[in-house]
């Protein structure tokens, strides 16, 4: 039995209204969810886009042809945008908006007998063609590092939406294809891809939206929510994770425990809001000052732990004391005065000292201690 075009462009236009409807409906229920609301909005405005060119027989030609088209185009170009918004960037797009009065003015120049149907048609695709590859290039190139998988996923399906448009738009050049509703070969093809696809793109949306919750409840669950140090959970799973790894290796690696000299009269002086900030800034410090694979955690309070894989005590050591001078290098500015800052440090290391989490950190912490007794500011080796 042949495929009926007008029947593809109505469930095209069906999948696509539905579609559109759920993720306004999903979009709405969070406003972290924005991006998808104003996906399905902009699915919407291009599904009555697709209606227009389906009804165009029964509608005043110029007017249909005209309001279809600069929904079609205008359509896309909201979808641009909520992908925008997903980024969180900025919403101008010029390009976009001059793609759309470019697709008025053809129409307009077809009305007037100016340009051909081919030529027109040709317009219409390539700009939301142009528009599905800057999706593409978005959402595939440029994928954000969170929630990476799902947005090339999203940029994949564009990118094969992208591709359907610019053979279309040859086809139409080539004078194969100047009607979708034509009901040839490449027309009922262009078709049900469109409809495929348009599943798929929503699923893929949605998706990105899950992931990257998914990715921020992780961070919430592993880091401090003051400092973005790793919390204590994470830091024992740094700890099991090294010590599963020197067990196979016979490796060692170092605990530095940091705590802030006087920091309870620096509170009492200054203030908490003042205190916090000392906090963070003492986080990004230490970050500085150690080596990227190494973890850096709050353990509790105004102390702080160094995880620092494959390292002997005697480097560990000088780490944490180019880090305990840096802290005092930096110190912190009150009301534009400067206040000097201090840590102690306890050094110990896995296996000499201890080979457990309780047994290390017990080594470390009296490091520590011995250092405060030492008159502070100082580093101490177990």
């Amino acid at each position: 039995m042949a495929l009926d075009i007008q029947t593809l462009f109505f469930s095209a236009v069906t999948v696509s209204f539905t579609a559109g409807v759920a993720a306004i409906y999903f979009g709405s229920q969070d406003m972290s969810y924005r991006s998808v609301r104003d996906w399905g909005v902009a699915t919407v405005v291009m599904s009555l886009g697709l209606a227009l060119v389906a009804v165009r027989n029964n509608t005043e030609a110029m007017v249909g042809v005209l309001i279809a088209s600069t929904l079609l185009v205008y359509g896309m170009v909201l979808m641009y945008r909520s992908l925008l918004v997903y980024r969180h960037e900025s919403t101008r797009d010029m390009p976009g908006l001059i793609l759309v009065g470019i697709t008025i003015f053809t129409v307009l120049l077809w009305r007037v007998d100016i340009v051909s149907l081919g030529t027109r048609t040709a317009v219409v695709s390539g700009s939301v063609g142009i528009i599905m590859w800057r999706c593409a290039w978005l959402m595939g190139i440029r994928a954000l590092p969170s929630a990476r998988c799902s947005q090339r996923f999203t940029g994949a399906v564009y990118a094969i939406y992208a591709l359907l448009q610019t053979v279309r738009v040859i086809a139409v050049v080539l004078g194969s294809s100047e009607d979708v509703l034509a009901g040839g070969l490449l027309d009922i093809l262009y078709m049900q891809g469109i409809t495929a696809l348009w599943v798929l793109v929503t699923l893929g949306v949605i998706w990105m939206v899950v992931e990257r919750q998914q990715e921020d409840l992780l961070q919430m669950a592993m880091n401090d929510p003051l400092t973005g140090a790793l919390n204590r959970n994470a830091m024992l799973s740094s700890f099991e994770h090294e010590r599963s790894r020197c067990g196979r290796n016979q490796g060692n690696f170092a605990v530095v425990m940091f705590d802030i000299d006087h920091f309870k009269r620096f509170n009492d002086t200054y203030g908490h809001l003042t205190g916090d900030a000392v906090l963070q800034g003492l986080v990004v410090t230490l970050r500085e000052v150690v080596r990227q694979h190494d973890s850096v955690g709050r353990f509790g309070g105004e102390e702080f732990m160094v995880i620092m894989p494959d390292i002997a005590g005697e480097v560990a050591t000088q780490v944490a004391e180019r880090a305990r001078q840096a802290i005092q290098e930096r110190g912190f500015v009150v009301k534009g005065q400067r206040v000097e800052l201090t840590v102690s440090a306890g050094v110990a290391v896995f296996p000499d000292n201890g080979q457990d989490w309780d047994e290390l950190v017990s080594a470390a912490d009296s490091a520590l201690y011995n250092a405060k007794g030492s008159g502070r500011n100082c580093v101490v080796l177990a």
